[in-house]
């Protein structure tokens, strides 16, 4: 598909107008980014790095996410209690799926076959996207405060829920949810992640700094790792080597390596760190009280730069290309481009270089991206 055919008319016109020769090429997609003020997501067109549409909506949306098979992305609306679809192609909305309540967070399921969405009333459900409906639908004794979704050892979808003080595992046609051995009263879970082949999953507590691991099959507790920071925010790296977590109480960036169930170490990654990011060679750390975000090496857990952004960075997303980061700035309502290509290759004595490349107005509160490649 040409750019022409994806944006015709003025858009067209609007877009190569805002793109400069002396640019980097850019990236050969499109974000769609969720303005939790704006009753909108904006479309943003990474070639030019210019707002393409803003996509009106009833109501604020809170999440955003890409199909890895189709040509749509998923947007929660909390307040309206549905899921709005987006078409990449048209930039309009395409379908909604009426959800039992206020839904608070939502994950793809495996291959993209299912989207899971925690709602309030504790309740989970699953929605099958080839027909989008509703498919399943799981009671939680309370509220759940985090979700994951993998395919198990033998293949078979499976989610994993979270609420303050428990942990439960979801399969489909396997009945009730099976709650996993936390310790009982004495939990705060905030996280919750598979590895990625599905055979162990992790549960971040709180209170006690703690990551809790578990065997998918036995749900037995395998190991408690001391993490040296209250966890609040994690990501895995895109090839499953690692997990970063970052949290209240520490300047810190904690490294696990999930498969040998062990912490790798720990680096200080700026103020009050945040949201953080990966690709598999860049790990970005949203500092939202100094307004910047730490780029750090993967291979050597160096810092390589600090870019200065806008007001109160928040979510971070790279491209697949590895060459680009954008970083939601919640405050000052727009997003950040960094690039990331060539970042270390200056000789060691040279300063680091702050990698900004643009800002982008996008909206108001800016809180969750998605990146479709077209």
């Amino acid at each position: 598909m040409t750019r022409r055919a994806l944006f015709p008319g003025p858009v067209a016109v609007a877009a190569a107008g805002c793109a400069r020769r002396d640019r980097p090429v850019g990236f050969a997609g499109l974000a769609f980014i969720a303005n939790s003020e704006g009753r909108a997501v904006a479309a943003v067109d990474l070639t030019a790095f210019a707002v393409v549409r803003h996509i009106p909506l009833a109501a604020n949306p809170s999440e955003v996410l890409a199909d890895p098979r189709r040509p749509l992305v998923y947007t929660l609306v909390p307040d309206s209690a549905e899921l709005v679809t987006i078409h990449t192609r048209t930039l309009a909305v395409a379908g909604r799926v009426r959800l039992p309540s206020r839904g608070s967070t939502m994950r793809m399921g495996p291959g993209g076959g299912a989207l899971w969405v925690s709602c309030q009333g504790r309740r989970t459900v699953r929605i099958a996207l080839d027909h989008l409906r509703i498919q399943g639908d799981w009671t939680h004794p309370a509220e759940i405060s985090a979700l994951d979704v993998a395919a198990d050892p033998f293949g078979k979808e499976i989610a994993a829920a979270a609420s303050a003080d428990a942990l439960w595992l979801i399969q489909p046609g396997a009945g009730a949810p099976k709650s996993l051995p936390l310790a009982a009263g004495a939990n705060t879970l905030s996280l919750a992640a598979f590895r990625r082949d599905g055979r162990t999953v992790m549960a971040a507590d709180h209170d006690t700094a703690q990551l809790w691991v578990f065997d998918t099959a036995s749900r037995k507790l395998v190991v408690r790792l001391a993490l040296g920071l209250r966890p609040r925010y994690f990501c895995a790296k895109p090839d499953g080597g690692e997990l970063y977590l970052t949290g209240d109480g520490s300047d810190a960036l904690v490294t696990v390596f999930p498969y040998l169930t062990e912490v790798r170490g720990t680096v200080l990654a700026g103020r009050s760190p945040g949201f953080v990011a990966a690709s598999n060679s860049r790990i970005l750390v949203a500092n939202p009280e100094s307004n910047d975000v730490s780029i750090v090496n993967a291979t050597n857990q160096k810092v390589l730069a600090v870019a200065p952004v806008g007001k109160e960075p928040r979510a971070i997303a790279v491209t697949p290309d590895g060459n680009y980061a954008l970083v939601l700035n919640s405050a000052s309502g727009d997003v950040s481009v960094l690039r990331l290509a060539n970042l270390g290759a200056r000789p060691p004595s040279a300063a680091p270089a702050a990698p900004a490349l643009t800002m982008i107005p996008v909206g108001s509160r800016p809180v969750s991206l998605a990146i479709v490649e077209v």
